[in-house]
């Protein structure tokens, strides 16, 4: 508590003038009141006392008296999901902020009388340009709001404490990952976590169920809180398809969370196949007819002596032909992005082709080499020193058939197999058995892979109807193995992105031309990409979607905006999906609060003392003067 001179602190001499004539008043009045008084003690003691009270409240009245005290200063952030318990513990003397979409979730509407209100958590730097604490309710803001934060402050943000005082989690699914872009076969797997409420002893079981465009029912599961879960299904049509994941209590019908999975699905890239076989073969022949009807350009070779094959060329053009002769060499296997080849076929390879089929693998070519007698009998072979990573080893048995398994496989019935077993000294594989034994293994050379595969009979699915299966067989072996895809094209979307309306979205194009011309559905202008600061092979642009669902992003190399427009062919699309705020609200108090605390940890709190000055209220001086004056004016006059 401090003092100043108030209305004298211009007049000092006037004040201690002021100051000395009301102390000899004071002593004058208490030297009669004695006088009169003397007999009475009693009387005498409560005038002395009430004279003295009066002149100290005309000593407050005329001088300023000042409280100052030191606190912590605070800058508080209220963000959706804060509880009342949180909000009562609010100093309301501090500067108060609340977000605008938090309004709905506030039950104390009190506290909206005190605070601002903010569009975005970067608006509190329009009010508040520097403070020293930061203290966030609720669920928090996303990492993208605090890298706004951190920008717009600059070098002042590393100097301010954050404090974070989370909300109650709530029931629902967290952590989710789905393929945003798959290919027709292709299976899509959606995983995530059940999140509680944090309970140890709450024990309920939830029901989740897949739902696909038009209701039906994809797949269920049955799981408590904190599990995590899977989901798969196959890609059957192309398109933009949003399914729903429904959440329930057991046994309830009550509906806790309806949230939509969408993702894009395309026709697989046609690959380039190269088939060399010792003799003709169903296996061989199934292949080619499927893969033709994909739109695949293949080539055949069938050896028919030792230096001579016959050759079958399907879906390829006049104009290429003419670049991939002679019909085994460097640059022929350079156009081509899979290989199959049988074990008798590979062993008779001259050394130049066989140079010039391990120069191919090194640069990228996917090879699948199906086994046979021949080559399990001669292995380990000297001119495939470059595939030592695995053993193969002859079986003395009559017969040998295993059910395959591979991911999302569905056969039940075995199938013959090579009587052979196959070892990796690196444990890789494609195809195992019901007994984790490896049926097609895996191999990494350079920049392509090689598979060894005792399985020789897939054609019998195709003619016994199991036509998916077939497929889904073929189109795991060869897009696990095939050269990869060649640029230009979109990087597919991380699988745990959740992409809001209103949100910066950035898509990549690997191995576009600098003047390369893109455009946004929902956006007249085209827009040039800028490459990226790292991989200076990739090029970006940044979209804010303003509207909920699904956005097409287009891509061609810059001939001319007149001529681009109607250079269909040319066009590399990719497409994304804009959430609306309101979905997946959990995951996205999780991500909130996950990156919240993490702000958090790397600004400790500190304690920042803010000076708070107040001037005493001078109500009570008056009153005490009033009061005091009166009994001594009764004293006179009653007694």
């Amino acid at each position: 508590m401090t003092f100043s001179l108030g209305l004298f602190s211009h007049y000092p001499i006037t004040a201690s003038v002021s100051m000395l004539l009301l102390m000899i008043g004071l002593m004058i009045s208490c030297y009669f009141a004695k006088q009169r008084l003397k007999h009475k003690r009693i009387r005498l003691a409560g005038v002395l006392v009430v004279n003295t009270v009066a002149a100290l409240m005309v000593v407050g009245l005329a001088f300023d008296i000042h409280i100052i005290s030191n606190q912590a200063s605070v800058t508080y952030l209220v963000t959706k999901g804060t509880t009342p318990q949180q909000l009562n513990k609010i100093d309301r003397e501090q500067s108060v902020f609340v977000l605008r979409e938090a309004v709905k979730s506030i039950d104390d509407h009190n506290i909206l009388d005190v605070a601002t209100l903010l569009d975005v958590p970067s608006q509190l730097l329009s009010h508040q340009p520097r403070f020293d604490n930061l203290h966030v309710l609720g669920d928090g803001l996303s990492l993208t709001q605090w890298q706004d934060l951190q920008l717009l402050m600059d070098e002042a943000f590393a100097n301010i404490s954050v404090t974070f005082t989370p909300s109650k989690p709530a029931v629902g699914l967290v952590n989710m990952q789905w393929s945003k872009e798959s290919v027709v076969g292709q299976f899509i797997e959606v995983q995530g976590q059940l999140q509680g409420t944090g309970d140890p002893a709450a024990d309920t079981i939830y029901q989740l169920s897949l739902l696909d465009p038009v209701g039906e029912i994809v797949d269920t599961i049955r799981l408590k809180a904190a599990e995590r879960f899977t989901l798969s299904f196959p890609a059957k049509i192309t398109g933009q398809w949003v399914y729903r994941l429904q959440l329930y209590k057991s046994g309830d019908t009550t509906l806790l969370a309806d949230e939509p999975i969408a993702f894009s699905v395309t026709q697989p890239a046609p690959v380039k196949i190269l088939i060399k076989q010792s003799a003709p073969s169903f296996e061989t022949r199934q292949l080619k007819n499927w893969a033709a009807a994909l739109g695949s350009q293949i080539r055949v070779l069938t050896q028919i002596s030792q230096n001579k094959d016959i050759q079958q060329n399907i879906n390829l053009n006049t104009e290429t032909l003419p670049h991939i002769t002679p019909v085994f060499s460097k640059q022929t296997l350079a156009y081509f992005d899979w290989l199959l080849i049988d074990g008798r076929a590979l062993l008779s390879l001259p050394v130049k082709q066989m140079h010039a089929l391990q120069t191919a693998i090194k640069n990228g070519l996917g090879v699948y080499i199906v086994a046979d007698n021949e080559l399990v009998n001669a292995w380990p072979v000297a001119s495939l020193n470059w595939l030592l990573d695995i053993h193969i080893q002859p079986l003395d048995v009559a017969n040998y058939s295993a059910i395959p398994n591979w991911p999302h496989s569905n056969i039940e019935q075995a199938i013959p197999l090579v009587k052979a077993t196959i070892t990796s000294a690196e444990s890789s594989y494609l195809v195992q058995n019901n007994e984790a034994r490896i049926l097609v293994s895996r191999s990494k050379i350079g920049l392509g892979q090689v598979a060894v595969s005792l399985i020789n009979a897939t054609y019998g699915w195709q003619t016994s109807g199991l036509t998916e299966q077939y497929s889904h067989y073929w189109q795991n072996v060869i897009y696990s193995l095939a050269r990869p895809k060649q640029p230009p094209y979109w990087l597919n979307t991380q699988s745990d992105t959740l992409l809001l309306v209103n949100q910066a979205v950035q898509r990549c194009l690997l191995g576009g031309s600098a003047s390369g011309i893109a455009t946004h559905n929902q956006n007249t202008q085209p827009t040039i990409l800028t490459e990226d600061f790292l991989p200076t092979e990739q090029q970006c642009l940044t979209i804010w979607p303003a509207n909920e669902g699904w956005h097409k992003l287009a891509w061609w190399k810059n001939r001319g905006l007149a001529n681009s427009q109607h250079d269909q062919s040319s066009l590399i699309n990719t497409w994304l999906y804009a959430h609306a705020e309101e979905d997946w609200p959990v995951w996205q108090q999780t991500q909130k609060q996950h990156a919240s605390q993490n702000m958090a940890k790397q600004h400790n709190p500190k304690q920042f003392n803010k000076q708070s000055v107040k001037s005493l209220d001078k109500d009570w001086f008056w009153g005490l003067l009033v009061v005091s004056m009166s009994m001594l004016w009764l004293e006179r006059k009653l007694f």
